[in-house]
């Protein structure tokens, strides 16, 4: 029996000792494997210049110029900042200030980065852009899940009618292969894109009226695709052409060019409720 037990008191060392062994490799790969930043600038950006809100992709890392507090949040935690009442609280500023922020990664993140799907690349720049808040705007906030009206994206009766993706030749450096090139109001080109992100950016449009888009496809491949329709609000950034041609509304070209639709309906929506925050620290 004192041999039995022996024995029993060995594999309980035995499994103690591969546990801990296991969580000291575990904490090593998050180290290993967490995105670590290498520059990370902030600074308001120029008052003379039109603030756009522009965003950029780049191999180690991405760029805005012109972006509010209140853009960011929403590019950070996947919100879109044109949809009514997803970001709320906050000091006036959050909404007029613009800033413009630069990030890079180290070496092994760029690489790695390089290797991996676009969606997970994109979400470990949510996750970094999330602890930049963090550390230069003292940011802090709930999420809370409301009921709000919503459009819901779904493949048409007739199916899908995305097209498979075809590599580009020459593809000018900085360049993200999956993107969707927006060539005026009511004229876009898919490139590798991917149905969430084209969601996202259909909530931009006035023919949506401020409603978040939920992507209900189920399709998660990365495609290429031509959009034209004809923009409610025929004023500056309208896509041009023909005066001639004739394009159908967003819904009608969404249907009959893509093979997707949008239904209107009620959704469980995520809003970020801001706390607090403060003007971002000098560099």
């Amino acid at each position: 029996m004192r041999s039995a037990g022996k024995e029993c008191r060995r594999c309980h060392r035995a499994v103690a000792l591969l546990t801990a062994v296991f969580a000291v490799a575990s904490a090593m790969h998050a180290q290993t494997s967490a995105p670590q930043l290498e520059v990370a600038t902030v600074k308001p950006s120029d008052p003379a210049k039109q603030h756009l809100g522009l965003y950029w992709r780049q191999p180690d890392g991405f760029k805005l110029e012109g972006t509010t507090l209140r853009g960011m949040i929403g590019n950070a935690y996947g919100v879109p900042s044109s949809v009514k009442g997803l970001v709320q609280g906050g000091p006036a500023w959050m909404l007029s200030d613009a800033f413009d922020v630069q990030v890079k990664v180290d070496p092994a993140t760029t690489e790695r980065w390089s290797k991996m799907p676009q969606q997970a690349v994109d979400e470990e720049r949510r996750a970094v852009m999330r602890e930049l808040l963090v550390e230069r705007f003292q940011l802090k906030l709930q999420r809370e899940i409301r009921e709000m009206p919503a459009f819901v994206l779904t493949v048409a009766k007739g199916g899908s009618k995305l097209q498979s993706p075809s590599a580009e030749k020459e593809l000018q450096t900085g360049v993200p292969q999956s993107r969707i090139n927006f060539l005026g109001r009511g004229h876009w080109q898919g490139h590798f894109a991917l149905v969430s992100n084209l969601s996202r950016s259909l909530t931009g449009e006035p023919e949506v009226e401020g409603r978040p888009v939920v992507d209900k496809t189920g399709l998660t491949g990365q495609y290429d695709f031509t959009l034209r329709w004809a923009p409610v609000d025929t004023g500056a950034g309208a896509a041009s052409g023909d005066p001639g041609e004739q394009w159908p509304s967003l819904f009608t070209a969404l249907e009959e060019q893509l093979g997707l639709k949008l239904v209107p309906d009620k959704e469980q929506i995520e809003v970020i409720v801001v706390d607090s925050v403060e003007k971002p620290s000098e560099n």
